[in-house]
């Protein structure tokens, strides 16, 4: 490779996540990353206007295959459009820190976004699950 090209991997898939209160969440991947994903709130919860919420996290994704890749976010919550006060939009933009096997040295960024609903049968009341689909491009030299 010349010194101006980069490796790329394209990054996409799904998410069926469950969170519990402000601390963090889990998911199950498919995808580019088929494997797992733990999630942990690590700023303070900013309510913005129109309801928006933002905070800071960090996400471990691990591969089937043992690869990791970690990264630090930001994540933002919004409320539905349509006034259902248990559903809730997601969006987080997560910056590579660092990966491993197949993942190793890349770098940049991919975000997902999709659902998260609160009142499913059974789940505690600070709790919630939901849908997300991610995508990306992330580089190496």
């Amino acid at each position: 490779m010349s010194d101006n090209s980069k490796d790329t991997l394209f990054v996409g898939g799904t998410v069926s996540t469950f969170g519990w209160g402000e601390n963090g969440g889990i998911g199950a991947m498919t995808g580019t990353i088929d494997g797992v994903g733990y999630a942990k709130a690590t700023g303070e919860f900013k309510e913005l206007e129109g309801g928006v919420i933002q905070t800071g996290v960090t996400h471990y994704f691990l591969d089937k295959d043992g690869s990791v890749i970690h990264t630090t976010d930001k994540c933002t919550i919004r409320p539905d459009p349509n006034g259902d006060p248990n559903l809730r939009f997601m969006e987080n933009v997560y910056t590579v820190v660092w990966g491993t096997g197949r993942f190793a040295g890349y770098k940049g960024s991919f975000s997902s976004r999709g659902w998260m609903r609160s009142d499913i049968d059974g789940l505690p009341e600070d709790h919630s699950a939901g849908g997300l689909r991610y995508e990306g491009v992330l580089y190496r030299d």
